[in-house]
């Protein structure tokens, strides 16, 4: 439980938007029984509410930290890592792209390298 005096700028909050920790930008007191707080959301949206004397057993002070963390087991993210890996392979096919390249070469014999173009001609002895 969070009393409406100790609701500051910077605090993070959660209580005010459902599920979510927010950041308060500005408090202004309206009266001894309520204050209106200003609060940017984790879209970053700004968004103002209303709050009450009534309302203080649902906030809390959230704890210090960043909405992310490198606290996942390390299997799992070797997991999405290796999918994603096989979902790219298509496009880096080594099979695939000198057949293509093949393909290229004997239709457009300019493409050819160097020691390639004596082959192409018919000479094959040359070096």
């Amino acid at each position: 439980m969070l009393k409406l005096e100790d609701i500051k700028k910077d605090a993070q909050v959660s209580g005010i938007k459902t599920g979510e920790i927010v950041r308060i930008v500005q408090v202004e007191a309206v009266g001894d029984a309520a204050i209106t707080v200003y609060y940017k959301d984790s879209q970053s949206a700004l968004s103002e509410q209303m709050l009450f004397r009534s309302d203080e057993a649902r906030l809390d002070l959230a704890a210090e930290g960043k909405p992310w963390a490198f606290d996942a087991p390390g299997a799992e993210f070797k997991l999405g890592l290796e999918a994603n890996r096989i979902s790219q392979a298509a496009l880096f096919d080594p099979k695939r792209s000198s057949r293509l390249r093949k393909t290229m070469q004997s239709a457009m014999p300019w493409l050819a390298p160097p020691h390639d173009i004596a082959h192409l001609h018919g000479e094959r002895d040359v070096c």
